[in-house]
């Protein structure tokens, strides 16, 4: 009974660390030793998992959160002037502090140049909007606040997709290294932030996709019975043995020797156009990338909408 399975990954840092720090130094521009420090502050636990899109919606928590503080301190300050008129400066300073309150976070901000141009002009405008809001100014005060968060927006952004390229590359890595250690033989093709991995052995195969917010679907074929489940779990437990987690999961039993829908549909594609399976992976998920792509468009819209819900209630 070959099945279908679906995970969202973590790297666990306490393992294989060294090779996730030298992916992350390399992403973020900096030092081997700066982002190894960035991740033992990150955590506070013995065995951390990380995920670049935990620790984005973790930031967004946080910034909601510190955007309801400072409205209220500026309230305290500020008493003339309607808590609604506050509230811009208040959730762009929320956003800043929990940039840098996350150590990976402020040394991307800090370390990529793009990213610490943007990090300086944003605290420029907040100074402005401060002294603005003082004397009087609000329209104006506003207008700077909300460009510093825009900047700030598209920082976090673009760091993110840097954090996540490294969880990609670290994730595709171990799992080739994997079906190599169970007797695989891989190929890889590679398709706007997506990975697709073939792997045979004999009349047996596995099918492995990455997603660029690093979930695995994993399509299966060649299996009788439930002997596919043994196999699958081998492959979990060999990733798990490289430093990759899993945060949830499920699984769809197809029961087809021939490979779920999935593989059925890349095997068809790459008889008829004579494309290595690797390719006709990708093509044969086209209708989950094109979501995938329109998330990530989303995602700093998505965040501006959750930060701006972050005022005082």
């Amino acid at each position: 009974m070959s099945e279908r399975t679906q995970l969202s990954t973590q790297v666990t840092v306490s393992q294989n660390s060294s090779a996730f720090t030298r992916l992350l130094a390399e992403v973020l521009s900096t030092s081997v030793e700066a982002a190894a420090e960035a991740l033992g502050a990150l955590f506070d636990i013995s065995a951390p998992a990380y995920s670049a899109q935990e620790l984005l919606q973790g930031v967004v928590m946080s910034a909601q959160n510190l955007s309801i503080t400072e409205l209220e301190a500026l309230r305290q300050q500020l008493p003339t002037i309607p808590p609604v008129q506050l509230e811009p400066i208040a959730k762009a300073q929320g956003l800043l502090k929990a940039l840098e309150e996350n150590p990976v976070l402020r040394l991307g901000m800090h370390s990529l140049t793009q990213n610490r141009s943007q990090l300086h002009k944003a605290q420029g405008l907040l100074s402005n909007a401060r002294h603005l809001l003082e004397t009087g100014s609000v329209r104006e005060s506003a207008r700077f606040a909300e460009q510093a968060q825009s900047l700030l927006v598209n920082g976090l952004q673009t760091l993110h997709d840097r954090l996540a390229e490294a969880q990609h590359r670290f994730v595709v890595q171990a799992a080739k290294e994997s079906l190599r250690s169970l007797g695989y033989q891989w190929q890889a093709a590679q398709r706007e932030g997506w990975t697709a991995i073939w792997a045979a052995r004999g009349a047996k195969g596995i099918a492995v996709l990455v997603s660029p917010d690093n979930e695995l679907t994993i399509d299966m074929l060649g299996w009788e019975g439930t002997a596919c489940q043994g196999e699958l779990n081998e492959f979990l437990k060999a990733l798990q043995e490289r430093g990759v987690s899993f945060s949830s999961g499920r699984r769809f039993p197809h029961g087809r020797r021939e490979g779920g829908v999935l593989l059925q549909g890349a095997l068809r594609i790459a008889r008829t156009r004579r494309l290595p399976l690797p390719q006709a992976l990708l093509i044969a998920a086209e209708p989950r990338l094109a979501p995938q792509r329109s998330t990530q468009r989303l995602l700093a819209a998505l965040l501006q909408q959750q930060i701006r819900q972050g005022g005082a209630r």
